[in-house]
């Protein structure tokens, strides 16, 4: 038990009212009711376990109902978690591209998804890395 809260009032530890709350925010969301689920996910910004999935949910709801500069908010909020997520990146370059913001779309990916995610590319004479064949 990690929050060492409340005595024994059958009141669920925070961990579990997260768990509850991200996944009824989800149904919310896949049957079509994007402003039920946006409050719910933002019941949830404050919390650490949930905190990069809240902020990609959070843009698909603002997606849902047309809030595009808030739903671009939102996916940057989610990348500033976690600079890796590649759901984060699609759903923020799908969203640009939308918006018809090409130039968003390449400085996302520069920023994102650099050289050195690119697959395959062994021999890139890039940065000089690790390579010193001759």
């Amino acid at each position: 038990a990690e929050g060492g809260g409340g005595g024994g009032g059958g009141a669920l530890p925070l961990s579990t009212v997260d768990d509850l709350l991200y996944e009824v925010a989800k149904v919310y969301l896949t049957v079509g009711r994007p402003l039920v689920a946006l409050e719910l996910y933002d019941r949830l910004l404050a919390s650490e376990r949930y905190a990069p999935l809240v902020h990609l949910k959070r843009g698909e709801c603002l997606r849902a109902l047309r809030r595009d500069a808030e739903a671009a908010s939102a996916y940057s909020s989610a990348l500033a978690v976690d600079a890796c997520s590649q759901e984060a990146l699609v759903a923020a370059c799908c969203l640009s591209l939308r918006r018809r913001k090409p130039r968003e779309v390449l400085s996302l990916l520069e920023l994102h998804a650099g050289p050195r995610q690119h697959r395959g590319d062994a021999g890139d004479a890039g940065d000089g890395g690790e390579a010193e064949a001759e």
